[in-house]
């Protein structure tokens, strides 16, 4: 996201000089943590599962993201753009695209839990990886429907119009554009993980209880009945709650609403009301930006065997 003011002209303060240097140690963090998790999905089979195809084409998003948008605010945040118009025109568009693929891949991923949730049987029996790479495909090519009109207005007619040596676009003269844009590849996004996640909570929260109150008496009256003991095969069954991806995913969409809503808050003011804080928008671009680093750490930490699977790429 870029730093731009109602006449398009950038004013940059000296905090933000301070944001692009913290902003270097960050990017070149998740670019390691990153391709660090793609690495380990490539090398190691038994973690290609179809839910992990969602978890793989986050870190891919994150990493272009990391590529296109850190390099591009860097540049911005020191008020300079060294590349050129040509590499300024490619790079607003892998921007618009690959920010709004992050959003969109935390709302697959809810998707995903949702319908495992709520339809679990369906769910195993028409989910695969094909079925999710398709998902994935089919989100970009709706990001890309939705950036691509917005784009060819830009570059036909407002691409380096107003001689702002920066690499930014005009956005107060494609406002019929930039404002729904912006509400459909940002906001709304936020607003469908916060709704979706107390359904998926929900739903676990009854299995759960389900897995503790009611299957213990249920074997309590097979042993009875029975006269047999089976103590190993009940730890394993009470021990079989989806928690490991439920975690993962508490984590993921608590993460996600504390680097997003400072930005889009900020940016909100920027569209609708034509307020600009620099003293805010600094802090917020760099909140932001730790989404992407923190992803890859979440899917480590909540996975022993993506844990393991690190050691063993190390090992070799």
């Amino acid at each position: 996201m870029t730093f731009h003011n109602t006449s398009n002209e950038t004013i940059v303060q000296s905090n933000s000089q301070y944001a692009a240097w913290i902003m270097i140690p960050v990017t070149l963090t998740t670019l390691t943590a990153n391709i660090l998790l793609i690495l380990v999905y490539i090398k190691f089979g038994r973690l290609q599962t179809p839910f992990a195809v969602y978890i793989v084409s986050l870190a891919t998003g994150d990493l272009a993201q990391t590529l296109t948008v850190h390099i591009h605010s860097i540049f911005t945040l020191m008020s300079i753009w060294p590349l050129g118009q040509p590499f300024c025109t490619f790079i607003l568009y892998t921007c618009w695209v690959f920010l709004s693929f992050s959003y969109h891949m935390h709302v697959l991923i809810c998707t995903n839990r949702v319908w495992a949730v709520m339809f679990p049987t369906h769910y195993r029996m028409y989910h695969n990886k094909k079925v999710a790479l398709c998902l994935v495909l089919g989100m970009l090519l709706y990001l890309n429907a939705w950036t691509l009109p917005g784009f060819v207005i830009h570059v036909l007619y407002y691409s380096g119009s107003d001689g702002s040596p920066l690499c930014i676009p005009s956005y107060p003269h494609e406002l019929a554009w930039s404002n729904p844009n912006y509400v459909a590849m940002y906001l709304v996004p936020e607003a469908l993980v916060l709704v979706m996640y107390p359904v998926i909570l929900f739903k676990i929260r009854g299995k759960i209880k389900f897995r503790m109150n009611i299957l213990p008496s249920l074997r309590s009256s097979q042993h009875n009945t029975s006269g047999s003991l089976n103590t190993g095969n009940d730890k394993k069954h009470h021990s079989s709650a989806p928690r490991p991806h439920f975690a993962m995913l508490t984590a993921l969409v608590m993460v996600a609403v504390m680097c997003w809503t400072p930005i889009n808050t900020a940016y909100v003011l920027v569209y609708f009301q034509g307020i600009l804080l620099y003293s805010l928008m600094t802090p917020c671009t760099v909140v932001f930006f730790l989404d992407a680093l923190l992803n890859p750490m979440i899917f480590l930490i909540a996975s022993r065997e993506w844990r393991d699977a690190l050691k063993k790429l190390f090992h070799c």
